[in-house]
């Protein structure tokens, strides 16, 4: 996926992280399944668990409050050491791109949450994470499918372009066994497109395209959206979809 300039989308994100949960009821929803599908496997106690692009820590905290952990490996674009409640097992912060950093090895779980669908290389980092775990290690990923933000996209907007679930499945089964797949339709309702971008800003997914829009390109924009309103609102629809592998005790480490 090309053309994300990824220092701006870390400065957006930061920008928004102090109301970040006010204006992302879909990321809390993905990060709550995330826990539900986890949950269902059975699986409570881990060693080292990384995760990848912790932001304000809403997965985080979930996953602290219900997994017995060893030890937590957080990582963030915000180069800014976490400001949340962090876990009471040992834990250390390693910031920068996730493309780009070391995910070392010995993990037992790699989790990420409404973060991948920024990623240049999504299928690099399936590799990535197999390596990075040991045999039996589980990867638990929120993402969202095409048609994210599909409103916002055809009113002129831009957008990200999501790997569909059959990529997804195919650079998953080289070296893990898929245990759980979970895909949904949310439909969020705005009073009017201009509360929409209001919406996207605090939470930071304004971050793919540069500049200030002028008066001129946000008129065409509303005018656009307003072709999606029913009179009373606009919607904006989300397309969460979440997966948990196991590693294959064949698959090869390399980094």
């Amino acid at each position: 996926m090309a053309g994300i300039d990824k220092q701006m989308v870390g400065r957006r994100f930061a920008a928004a992280a102090a109301g970040y949960a006010q204006h992302t009821p879909v990321q809390r929803l993905v990060c709550r399944r995330l826990l539900h599908m986890l949950a269902a496997h059975g699986r409570r106690r881990f060693g080292r668990v990384l995760e990848i692009g912790c932001g304000t820590g809403g997965l985080t905290r979930l996953l602290d409050t219900h997994l017995h952990v060893r030890e937590w490996v957080l990582n963030d674009l915000n180069p800014l050491l976490p400001d949340f409640p962090l876990p009471a097992a040992p834990w250390r912060f390693v910031p920068g791109d996730a493309e780009q950093i070391s995910f070392g090895t010995g993990c037992d779980l790699v989790a990420a949450a409404s973060v991948v669908q920024w990623f240049v290389q999504p299928q690099a980092f399936v590799r990535r994470a197999a390596a990075a775990l040991d045999a039996d290690g589980l990867l638990l990923v929120g993402t969202f499918a095409p048609g994210n933000l599909g409103e916002v996209r055809a009113a002129g907007g831009g957008g990200l372009d999501y790997p569909s679930a059959g990529q997804w499945r195919g650079w998953l089964a080289a070296d893990f066994e898929l245990l759980a797949w979970h895909e949904e339709t949310v439909c969020l309702r705005f009073d009017s497109p201009s509360a929409v971008l209001r919406h996207l800003k605090g939470g930071g997914v304004n971050g793919i395209r540069s500049g200030v829009w002028s008066r001129g390109r946000l008129n065409a924009f509303c005018e656009a959206y307003g072709r999606f309103s029913d009179g009373r609102s606009v919607p904006l629809t989300y397309r969460p979809m979440l997966f948990l592998a196991r590693r294959k005790r064949h698959a090869v480490q390399t980094a």
